[in-house]
């Protein structure tokens, strides 16, 4: 299950799962079913902004809306294979998605994605966007540890952690 929260409207919530997307506005009391969003529920993720730019990716696609908007829009992803990580910048504006081992991004909150990187290893389990930076992006891997860095919107890396 996926859970968002509304840092300004701390009683907000949305959970995603293989049910759908519901909503709950009195902290997970009562819960509304947001039935323009279909499908099994993999991920939400958001912008930081007044209103907030969602993004939501179930097994029928990616979408998009704004907060206080209930039609969501569908976005067009750069493979027909979802992401397994997604996550935007604080606009909104900055999205970043790995599907297999390929990242993408888009600078147009998700209208047009450029390929930027493929890994070499499959076990990605960590992507942060810098809050101050978008073009700054931290990709953590598993076993073994390790940690990269790009300064320039994934387009080269840096090992971080040491041995």
């Amino acid at each position: 299950p996926s859970l968002l929260t509304f840092p300004h409207e701390p009683d907000h919530l949305l959970l995603g799962g293989d049910q759908g997307l519901f909503d709950s506005k009195d902290a997970g009391h009562h819960w509304k079913d947001l039935t323009t969003i279909t499908g099994n529920i993999q991920m939400l993720t958001s912008s930081q902004t007044q209103p907030m730019r969602i993004f939501c990716q179930t097994d029928q696609g990616l979408f998009t809306w704004k907060e206080g908007n209930n039609a969501p829009t569908l976005l067009t992803p750069p493979t027909p294979q979802l992401f397994s990580r997604l996550v935007s910048d604080s606009s909104g504006t900055t999205l970043y998605g790995l599907s297999g081992r390929t990242l993408w991004s888009s600078e147009d909150a998700g209208q047009h994605w450029q390929q930027r990187q493929q890994f070499d290893r499959g076990d990605l389990i960590a992507l942060q966007i810098d809050p101050q930076n978008p073009s700054r992006l931290y990709a953590g891997f598993f076993l073994p540890p390790k940690v990269i860095l790009s300064q320039n919107s994934g387009k080269s890396w840096q090992v971080v952690t040491s041995s």
